[in-house]
């Protein structure tokens, strides 16, 4: 890929419309999706163009990140699906949500199970939020945009002789290329030790070589993200990111840009300083919403 190709794109404000979601409204003519710079070359493209963006779990600004992607090209004209770490036996619920207002007290109930264990950066509020927000989106947009779950767990069989991790990304991978089949645009989110694995398994299956995969790697500033490390699971500071440095002269996030000279990435996403978000079992998230008051 040229560098000279990345010349990026604001995208500007295209489409008007309006969903409410208990206290927030999501008001595409008031720019919800935010200020996002987007290679051109991914603007439009015949190819589904997979990205698969290794997050550092529990931010506020990873998953708002990928939202804002995602609205900035569905609101272009291209069909999008973001893509969650997540075990695909909730693929059917977080896929479906009914109306905005109920959405959140539906995605409670219907995943206690997930919701319910603290200790996974993968459960924070802000990755419930990003369910929510793209369901809102789903109002606006119609069958432009969806969201589905595509991680192992114990409802899949692991074949036998093949490891926890071999097992994870060969799940992923298939649930990846069958949504690529229907949409222009795959926004993949998941930890970041697993993209370069998960590229080569997706790449080695037959159905994957229609596929442009990208690495992304995601460029944070100093913060804060909940997440386990060494066995502690709580707010971690970071500095910034080890492989790449942020660019301080941006001001305004998300920015998704090709690069060079990063071993196993070809684009990264800059998501600017980061703050904590704290998982779903700890917050008042779902607590909120009573058993009496379930739709």
């Amino acid at each position: 890929m040229s560098l000279l190709a990345s010349l990026a794109v604001s995208l500007m404000t295209m489409l008007e419309g309006e969903v409410s979601a208990g206290s927030n409204t999501y008001n595409i003519e008031n720019s919800d999706c935010g200020t996002v710079e987007i290679p051109q070359e991914y603007i439009g493209s015949d190819t589904p163009d997979v990205f698969i963006v290794g997050e550092w779990h529990g931010t506020n600004e990873g998953p708002k990140a990928i939202e804002n992607l995602a609205c900035h090209f569905a609101r272009n004209g291209q069909r999008v699906v973001v893509l969650l770490e997540m075990p695909s036996r909730f693929d059917g619920i977080i896929g479906s949500l009914g109306e905005p207002e109920l959405a959140q007290q539906e995605l409670c109930f219907q995943m206690p199970d997930f919701w319910g264990f603290a200790a996974d950066g993968r459960r924070s509020v802000a990755i419930a939020d990003l369910i929510l927000r793209i369901n809102q989106l789903k109002q606006i947009f119609g069958e432009r945009v969806q969201i589905g779950a595509i991680s192992s767990g114990h409802h899949v069989p692991r074949p036998a002789g093949m490891g926890t991790f071999a097992w994870m990304h060969n799940h992923m991978a298939e649930n990846i290329i069958r949504y690529a089949g229907d949409y222009d645009v795959v926004l993949v989110n998941i930890g970041n030790a697993h993209p370069s694995p998960l590229r080569r398994t997706i790449q080695a299956l037959p159905q994957g070589a229609f596929l442009d995969v990208s690495n992304v790697i995601q460029i944070r500033e100093e913060g804060f993200g909940w997440n386990c490390q060494n066995g502690l699971c709580a707010s971690h500071r970071s500095e910034f990111s080890w492989r790449y440095p942020p660019d301080r002269s941006l001001t305004e996030f998300p920015v998704l840009r090709l690069v060079e000279g990063i071993d196993g990435y070809e684009v990264a996403l800059f998501i600017g300083p980061i703050t904590a978000s704290e998982p779903v079992a700890d917050s008042d998230f779902c607590t909120q919403y009573s058993t009496e008051s379930r739709p």
